[in-house]
């Protein structure tokens, strides 16, 4: 996306601004805030006049910058603590306590909603100055959060992250005139919202293809790719009717082992090591192992080490949790050993393809009995 040139630009001075127009004001933020007040959590909600709306950081909508009411929670505070708390729209919450690794604290988000409200305890309202438009003010808040500008004002304690607010707020920023900031709002909130539409629109297309892709492989695997061929009912309520000469056996017939990983590895975790699978590397829409959060383990020696080595071919799957969740053990495999949470399964490979084309609700078949297709 192209915008139009400023007649004239001036180095800003500050290294995330970079170039701005020439007429624009560079100065730091708290210049564009009449105050910033800390939450309340208050009490248990007493059903009386006392209950107000409570937001929390759980209410902040990160993609469009928002505090969404669609879930409130109530607190009750007295009349003192509401008045001097009070958030009202077209105030900005700057979330000064939480965070993690991959998400720091310091998200600030817009409240819009007309009715009056308090913030948590983990949560400043900033009231914004005259002349700062709200809309403007939230766009400049997710530009720094983007590239970090609210971390150098980041403290660590007991693996909560605190936003040294008045550290952030003297960070420096970029002032346009108050008819440029509502322009500039405006001009965001249509292509932000036309951006998001678009998004949901392909969210939408993409589930129905992975619905589309799971429909191709059940079929396949259950009733065969000749739709001529004659069928017979298998006898099965969840396979219906399957190609004639295909037999329905319980699944145990053509398994060479099967077992689960033991506990008390978690004492054997180490930054090096063998490969240690759990269920978060085993997932729904397909069957490869997700190696992106790969934990590794220093093994035990004797028999359980060996027990629960895995194999090429093994058929893996969860359960405990998420239920379905299954992967296959790929050719030339680093070696690798199953969790407590992993159940390994390995078939007589002289007898079956079935390894290679599970269906996707693994679980539930190794519990029943299934179709296959035998080597001719």
């Amino acid at each position: 996306m192209s915008f139009p040139k400023y007649p004239e630009v001036k180095d800003s001075g500050v290294e995330w601004l970079g170039e701005v127009p020439a007429h624009w004001a560079v100065e730091r933020l708290k210049l564009s805030t009449e105050s910033c007040q800390n939450g309340i959590w208050g009490n248990d909600a007493q059903g009386d006049e006392n209950d107000v709306i409570c937001i929390r950081v759980a209410d902040f909508d990160r993609n469009r910058m928002r505090a969404s009411l669609d879930n409130p929670t109530y607190r009750s505070v007295t009349t003192a603590e509401f008045n001097s708390r009070v958030v009202s729209q077209g105030d900005l919450l700057l979330e000064k306590s939480g965070g993690g690794e991959k998400q720091p604290v310091g998200f600030v988000a817009l409240y819009e909603d007309e009715a009056p409200a308090i913030c948590a305890n983990f949560i400043a309202r900033i009231r914004l100055a005259s002349g700062m438009n709200p809309s403007f003010w939230r766009y400049v808040h997710a530009a720094g959060y983007t590239i970090g500008l609210n971390v150098p004002s980041i403290k660590q304690t007991s693996g909560i992250q605190n936003l040294d607010q008045h550290s952030y707020l003297n960070e420096r920023a970029a002032f346009p005139p108050e008819v440029e900031q509502a322009r500039i709002a405006a001009f965001l909130d249509h292509e932000t919202a036309r951006i998001d539409a678009l998004v949901e629109e392909q969210q939408r297309l993409i589930a129905l293809l992975k619905e589309k892709r799971q429909a191709v492989i059940s079929h396949a695997v259950t009733k065969g790719l000749d739709p001529d061929v004659p069928k017979k009912d298998s006898g099965v309520e969840w396979l219906g009717e399957v190609p004639a000469h295909w037999s329905i056996l319980p699944i145990k017939r053509d398994l060479a082992f099967l077992t689960s990983g033991s506990r008390g590895w978690a004492s054997h975790y180490s930054d090096e090591g063998s490969a240690f699978i759990r269920i978060g590397n085993l997932t729904r829409d397909r069957i490869k192992l997700d190696m992106t959060d790969l934990q590794r383990v220093s093994v035990p020696g004797g028999e359980e080490g060996e027990r629960t080595k895995v194999q090429e071919g093994d058929v893996l799957f969860s359960i405990t949790a998420y239920l379905g969740s299954v992967a296959v053990v790929p050719s030339e495999f680093e070696t690798a050993y199953v969790s407590q949470h992993v159940a390994l399964a390995r078939f007589f490979k002289e007898k079956l393809l079935v390894h290679r084309t599970l269906p996707g609700n693994a679980a539930r078949i190794f519990r029943k009995k299934y179709a296959v297709s035998r080597y001719p």
